[in-house]
This record gives structure tokens, C-alpha cells and sequence, in this order.
């Protein structure tokens, strides 16, 4: 945190480039609770993160922590913008047996 010596405005460097998600979050905790919650309930990922990593959250913020991950995703790549080539499944494949 720096400030003039003549006093002003307050200059914090980790708030201006630490590229925090929401108010407080750093990118590495964000995609921790976001992964968390894409495979499991916000109350389940309260309970992990508590239980694993003592860390207490109310399930609100999981959910807010997720929403601004997908902000972030969405002005790298709006809905709809961004498309991936489908692979057929239904080749049919070879296979030989072999018996011993």
C-alpha cells in the first residue's frame, strides 16, 4: 500500500493488478470453489472447503464466486461464440480377438 508523502489518494497495487474476482477472491481460490461446484451443491462444497482447508463460507459466496468465474468466461468467449467440432461415436471399429 503506498501513499504520497504530501498524504492523497491511497495507491494498492494487489487490488489494482492481483486481478481479483468479485472483492476478494484471487483467480486460484475462484477456480477452486468454481470446479467444486460444477460436481457438487454449494452446501456440499461449504462443507468441503470447511472440513479440508478450514476455510468457513456461507454458501451465497460459493454460488457469487461462481457467477463471477462465469462472467469472466463469458467476456472471453460470449455465449454462442465459440463452437467445437462434435465427434461421431458411431464409427464402427475393429477389433480382433486374441486367445492365449
Amino acid at each position: 500500500m503506498y501513499q504520497a508523502s504530501r498524504g492523497g489518494k491511497t495507491v494498492v497495487p494487489l487490488e489494482a493488478k492481483g486481478r481479483f474476482l468479485g472483492s476478494s477472491n484471487t483467480p486460484k481460490f475462484s477456480k477452486i470453489v468454481s470446479w467444486k461446484y460444477s460436481h457438487m451443491s454449494a452446501r456440499l462444497v461449504r462443507e468441503d472447503l470447511q472440513m479440508n482447508h478450514s476455510r468457513l463460507l456461507s454458501t451465497k459466496l460459493v454460488q457469487s464466486v461462481s457467477a463471477h468465474v462465469e462472467e469472466g468466461a463469458e467476456a472471453i468467449c460470449p455465449h454462442n461464440s465459440c463452437f467445437y467440432e462434435v465427434v461421431d461415436h458411431d464409427i464402427p471399429t475393429e477389433c480382433e480377438q486374441y486367445s492365449s
